[in-house]
């Protein structure tokens, strides 16, 4: 009779770690150790860099590597030095990857962990996705796209996207579009990198209706991509010189405007023109001509009249991260501030958005008070000193963007009035970055707030949206504002 013991060892979680750390820890020692290596790795300062390839004093680093280690981790390395290639006979391999990066990627083959940060992550994205590296590339890709997110300046998320596109992540492509809607706003109109999305990508983008960016400043995004385009292709054609840099059977470069109205036919198409007030229409968009005719006539048409093809409805409707606010009278409860002073409408209950914590107001200084009750429906004794350029700044915040249509202000003066104290000379400006303004409108003698404690409102026809507004002084200093 044979008797069989088996004895059953539980491992636990803790103890696979530990031998995972172990055996991470052997294979590490042989990472650049000559100790039983058979192939040497030669790289440049640069990578491929014309100057180190043609340069024989260039410095040349090497690196002691195991052609058994690089098999196991990359089916390109396993390609190369299989028994039919020439390399597998060699014991030095030069490779045209910076040697910062292939330090980093070939560190990471031994030891199974990698340091990444956000100026060096896509460069070994490329380097990783070169040599099938399928595990380093999707956590770049994660990496990249949690530096955006926690604000890293040195990541953007139109690269995010484009490096997720042009190499198979779909998971994070994905996840790209998703906080490019949710961000839309800061994306589209401040990206330095929004020239590198695909035109699939770019439409797919535009057709979210949950945008927060107002239409005009969709399509002036749109335009600064086929622009961006444009400037791309004339320096590979030798700048426009007439020299073509890419072959000389190459057609020749087409005008700038030849190739927006190429490029754009098809991304206009999620562009919805008549959601756009009718003189943005003729004093922007039209003035671009870049939009044909036929569309321009059909969002007049519903601009004057409220009719429009039902093949084009989804053009005159405003999306549902826009929303539009009506003026009817002087102090009503229409504006953008009483809005936020009710939690976007939610709260029955109206306070100052200031104190909601939602805008904040800013001035040039003060004499007497402080300055956000500029922004307030409450009366109150408030006063910027005297001197040349004195204003009052309303700061949106990083979520919202405003055109502004119409816009009101009272004058404090006092119980008789003051004719004389009034403002009478004062710019309402925008901007989008707090640096550079616009003059949305230019108040020159203006004596429509000549009585103590009077209101008053102009209307606009601004074009483009801004975060900061602000009134600036231009004329006589006023006692009181």
């Amino acid at each position: 009779m044979k008797i069989q013991l088996i004895s059953k060892i539980m491992v636990t979680s803790m103890g696979k770690n530990r031998l995972r750390k172990k055996y991470c820890s052997d294979f590490t020692h042989y990472f650049n150790n000559s100790e039983l290596s058979d192939i040497i790795i030669q790289v440049t300062e640069n990578g491929w860099d014309p100057e180190d390839m043609m340069s024989k004093s260039k410095d040349k680093y090497e690196f002691f590597a195991h052609k058994f280690v690089l098999s196991a981790r990359s089916p390109v390395f396993m390609k190369m030095l299989s028994s039919s290639m020439i390399e597998s006979k060699q014991t030095q391999l030069e490779i045209h990857f910076p040697k910062s990066i292939f330090y980093m990627i070939l560190k990471y083959m031994y030891s199974g962990s990698i340091e990444l940060d956000s100026q060096s992550v896509l460069d070994v994205l490329a380097t990783a996705d070169f040599y099938n590296l399928e595990d380093l590339k999707e956590f770049c890709g994660w990496f990249s796209l949690r530096s955006c997110m926690e604000g890293d300046k040195d990541m953007d998320i139109c690269k995010v996207l484009h490096s997720a596109e042009q190499y198979g992540l779909e998971k994070i492509k994905v996840l790209c579009f998703d906080y490019i809607t949710q961000h839309s706003m800061d994306i589209l109109l401040s990206s330095p990198n929004w020239h590198l999305l695909t035109e699939e990508s770019l439409i797919s983008i535009l057709d979210q209706d949950n945008l927060r960016v107002p239409e005009v400043e969709i399509f002036d995004s749109l335009v600064r991509w086929a622009q961006k385009q444009y400037a791309i292709l004339k320096d590979l054609h030798g700048g426009g010189s007439g020299k073509n840099c890419i072959n000389s059977s190459e057609p020749p470069l087409p005008t700038q405007e030849e190739f927006l109205k190429r490029k754009l036919s098809k991304p206009l198409k999620s562009i919805r023109f008549a959601s756009m007030y009718p003189y943005q229409l003729s004093d922007h968009i039209e003035q671009t001509e870049l939009v044909d005719k036929d569309i321009l006539y059909e969002a007049y048409r519903y601009s004057a009249a409220g009719v429009i093809h039902p093949r084009h409805l989804t053009s005159s409707q405003l999306r549902q991260g826009v929303k539009e606010f009506q003026f009817e009278s002087l102090n009503d409860q229409n504006g953008v501030l009483y809005y936020f002073g009710t939690l976007e409408g939610q709260d029955d209950t109206y306070d100052s958005p200031v104190t909601r914590k939602i805008i904040k107001v800013t001035s040039s200084s003060m004499s007497i008070g402080y300055p956000h009750p500029f922004a307030g429906r409450i009366s109150t004794n408030m006063y910027t000193d005297k001197q040349d350029n004195s204003y009052y700044c309303v700061d949106l915040g990083t979520n919202y963007v405003l055109c502004p249509t119409y816009y009101s202000m009272r004058y404090g003066g006092d119980s008789q009035g003051s004719i004389y104290a009034a403002p009478k000379n004062w710019q309402f400006q925008g901007s989008l970055d707090g640096v550079e303004w616009k003059v949305l409108k230019d108040h020159q003698n203006d004596m429509s707030l000549k009585e103590g404690y009077s209101i008053a409102g102009w209307e606009l026809k601004s074009i483009h949206s801004y975060r900061y507004l602000r009134i600036l002084q231009t004329g006589p200093k006023p006692k009181k504002w």
